[in-house]
């Protein structure tokens, strides 16, 4: 997303920038002006009054969606997450980080909504010792906005932080990228019959207001559920570049004592070589220019080790980039993280057996020339 569209940079947190789109300020005046009007329109309600309440409200929970997002980068960053930016916008906000680990990432998703939930919980008990006033029903009214906001925002269905923590949840549990992807999108949808359950039977479709926000509130849940959905068959119609079949290059395994010079000879183009420590049976593979070494060398002692835990032939471009920069790097040695030239992975099939190679330099290349191609400005 190009900077100008993210809207007026005021701070920089984390060394990320920090925006606020013009939407906000609309949103922010509407708010104190309209619901100012709206209170003092009570007998008991002066124009003052009302000005207050709103303008109480407004600032709270503005606030405290300010801290939602900085909570997420807060911990994001901790857990060794880059913060590109914060926004915050018409709808409340958005931070934007790289892909982290299935446990850092659950605690970035659920960080947000316990920091409405301490505003909210905050804010009853200051309302324990102040004396009533407009300033006083304001609060109260905001804590209730933050509980509410807390509430929605821990639906387990995407795009809210409840969708990314069941993800992260699933992965944890030792789901594929993939496949938890694919079990909170079906949460997202089975959550729509439920909420006209509730609706129905808790008598809250008498008006057309909340029949209206029911409306809003499935669309938007079979919205990003079906998004994720048709994403999931576009990277397996089985022509996406990071699709693992596509993006391996094939190779031969060989025994670890194999002379080099043979191994030259029974390798073609595109090909590359896995053997096994005879040892440890960590797998290793190689090249044909690690290969011109002398005659007679056995292949282990050239090969370079492979990294861990293999990716399976069929796992998608979400699987495949938790290779990357997800859940799988975070799990690499230093060593493996400061050298990703000879970075690389086995492809195994349904038997378990190596039948190809992913470099993360093949890797990165198709991704940084599809940014190039789509005109975003960082590479992986």
């Amino acid at each position: 997303m190009h900077k100008d569209a993210l809207g007026v940079q005021v701070a920089r947190i984390f060394g990320a920038p920090v925006y606020l789109r013009t939407s906000w300020f609309v949103f922010m005046a509407v708010v104190i002006l309209g619901y100012a009007y709206y209170i003092q329109r009570s007998p008991r309600m002066s124009w003052g009054d009302g000005f207050i309440v709103s303008t109480t409200v407004a600032v709270v929970v503005a606030a405290a969606v300010f801290v939602h997002e900085l909570a997420h980068a807060a911990v994001g960053h901790t857990s060794g997450q880059k913060v590109h930016f914060i926004s915050m916008t018409l709808w409340g906000g958005f931070t934007k980080l790289t892909q982290g680990s299935a446990a850092g990432s659950l605690l970035v998703s659920l960080a947000g909504p316990a920091v409405n939930v301490l505003f909210a919980l905050a804010g009853y008990g200051l309302l324990q010792v102040v004396e009533p006033s407009s300033f006083a029903f304001g609060l109260r009214l905001a804590s209730d906005a933050n509980l509410a906001i807390a509430f929605f925002n821990l639906l387990p269905a995407y795009p809210l932080d409840g969708g990314h923590a069941i993800e992260s949840f699933a992965m944890l549990c030792g789901a594929k990228k993939s496949t938890a992807v694919k079990i909170t999108s079906y949460v997202g949808v089975i959550l729509i019959p439920v909420a006209v359950l509730l609706f129905a039977f808790g008598g809250m479709m008498r008006t057309p207001v909340a029949l209206i926000i029911l409306i809003y509130l499935c669309t938007y849940l079979w919205k990003n559920a079906s998004s994720h959905l048709s994403i999931l068959r576009h990277q397996s119609a089985g022509y996406d570049p990071l699709q693992a079949k596509n993006l391996m290059r094939p190779a031969i395994s060989f025994a670890p004592t194999t002379p080099v010079e043979f191994v030259a000879q029974s390798i073609g183009n595109g090909f590359l070589a896995i053997t096994s420590h005879p040892h440890t049976g960590q797998l290793l593979w190689a090249d044909g220019h690690v290969l011109q070494v002398k005659p007679g060398t056995p292949i282990m002692q050239v090969a370079v080790p492979l990294a861990e835990p293999p990716i399976s032939y069929n796992a998608l471009r979400y699987d495949v980039m938790e290779y990357l920069n997800g859940t799988h790097w975070h799990r690499l040695p230093v060593s493996y993280q400061q050298n990703p030239i000879v970075l690389a992975w086995a492809v195994t099939d349904a038997h378990h057996q190596p039948i190809g190679i992913i470099t993360h330099k093949d890797a990165t290349n198709i991704i940084n020339r599809e940014n190039h191609m789509l005109g975003l400005d960082h590479q992986i």
